[in-house]
């Protein structure tokens, strides 16, 4: 049986060997870093809606996605990274705003990436989401752009003209990962962060899915619901991403985007998937940005 006088002396032993490990272990002796605190927040075009050029009023109902694994570019020579936030969180962006990602640490010229993805298991809740979401958005599928791949932004919505309304509910699965948001005045990108000692810096990932309705993947076409509309191939009222895929890819959107022919194969859900989808998420008074597919085909 253990005394009073031998588990004190178990405590006292216990406590003297912590405090000499402790004394052994070297100190960090790197400069303090700096600090950026990131963020998350809809356009008012998914809080509030919007109009496009065509006269229709699009309104959002959901806009589901996991955003996270902020961290700094490691292949930046002079970025000196500390620590990123390898972390994702899952937001209904209807109603959420302003809401915390993560935070990242380093020092000198460093380039900041972060990402549109799938929920992970671990995944933090946001506003208007719950654990069911994280359930079913885990579930694998296919579709012609991903194969076996979970679901990584839910959209749900109507657009009204003249009276008529057409619905769209939409699951996509390719996630990206996104970086070198270029600057709107013509400046150096928006995600090349110069972090000094001790500094505290914040930065705001702008989630805007009025760009899954523009007639081109350029900043400057405009924002059209028409052609989806016209691709209600069985006239209930509802597009579905099928019905996108049988309607052909629209001649504007090589207008204002200045391209060349596409495929002749090219579909309107190949301008919406393949050239909208990674516009969705960037970096708040920032351009158009580098997306890498994370997920996809």
């Amino acid at each position: 049986m253990t005394t009073p006088r031998k588990t004190a002396s178990f405590l006292l032993l216990g406590a003297a060997l912590a405090i000499g490990v402790t004394a052994c272990l070297p100190g960090d002796t790197r400069p303090v870093p700096a600090s950026v605190f990131v963020s998350a927040s809809p356009t008012p075009a998914v809080r509030d809606g919007f109009d496009t050029e065509d006269g229709y009023r699009v309104t959002f109902e959901r806009l589901v996605t996991a955003v996270g694994d902020i961290d700094l570019e490691r292949d930046d020579a002079e970025c000196n990274r500390y620590a990123g936030a390898r972390y994702d969180r899952l937001f209904d962006f209807t109603v959420a705003e302003g809401q915390k990602v993560g935070t990242v640490w380093g020092l000198g010229t460093c380039r900041l990436r972060f990402r549109m993805r799938a929920p992970s298991f671990e995944a933090l809740l946001g506003p208007g989401v719950t654990a069911s979401d994280v359930t079913s958005m885990r579930i694998r599928g296919t579709d012609r752009f991903a194969t076996e791949q979970r679901v990584s932004l839910v959209v749900r919505g109507e657009a009204t003209r003249a009276g008529q309304t057409t619905r769209f509910d939409w699951v996509f699965r390719q996630g990206y990962e996104i970086t070198d948001c270029e600057a709107v005045d013509g400046g150096p990108n928006v995600t090349s962060l110069v972090l000094e000692t001790g500094e505290a810096l914040s930065a705001v990932l702008e989630v805007r899915g009025e760009e899954l309705f523009r007639a081109a993947a350029d900043d400057a076409a405009p924002l059209r619901f028409a052609p989806i509309a016209e691709a209600d191939g069985d006239g209930d009222g509802a597009v579905t991403l099928d019905e996108l895929s049988e309607a052909p890819y629209p001649p504007y959107a090589l207008e204002d985007a200045g391209t060349e022919e596409p495929d002749p194969d090219a579909t309107l859900e190949d301008l919406v998937y393949g050239e909208l989808l990674p516009r969705v998420v960037r970096l708040a008074g920032g351009g158009e940005c580098e997306a890498t597919s994370r997920g996809g085909r």
